[in-house]
């Protein structure tokens, strides 16, 4: 089950699923390393500002994976994060198709992802949900229109 997370009462449960992650998977997703302590931080800024949004996929009451959205300016970035024991079973592409309305929702017309051009996961969920991909080096972006 995926569900949007109120940010007032429920975010925790978004820090425990990002705590879980490993460190490959944290730089991967915050594309650099990021201490404990520098979650607490991301996870303040996510929850004082009106333009986040975070959806969960639960498995037995446990964030498994999630995709939190900035809506600002028309553009909706994400950034998607699935615990290891659950790739590869289509969850961020069912995070993703959830994110399209709310970001739809909140005025945003396209929908934008920064990550390593190394980060093969997130490259592939790209393809897959069809935004237009463009490596630089080291780095990628993929975006897509959504009106």
């Amino acid at each position: 089950m995926i569900k949007l997370l109120c940010l007032t009462t429920q975010v925790h449960l978004f820090y425990d699923h990002l705590l879980r992650l490993d460190s490959e998977s944290r730089y991967l997703r915050f594309q650099g390393t990021i201490t404990d302590e520098g979650l607490k931080s991301y996870i303040n800024s996510v929850q004082q500002n009106p333009n986040n949004f975070v959806a969960a996929k639960f498995i037995d009451n446990v964030v498994v994976g999630a995709v939190h959205m900035y809506c600002g300016d028309q553009l909706a970035e994400l950034g998607f994060s699935v615990d290891d024991q659950y790739r590869g079973r289509g969850f961020a592409r069912d995070l993703f198709n959830v994110a399209v309305p709310i970001a739809k929702e909140n005025g945003c017309t396209t929908l934008y992802v920064d990550c390593f051009s190394s980060n093969i996961g997130m490259i592939n969920l790209a393809r897959s949900v069809g935004l237009s991909i463009v490596r630089n080096g080291k780095d990628a972006s993929a975006s897509k229109d959504v009106i």
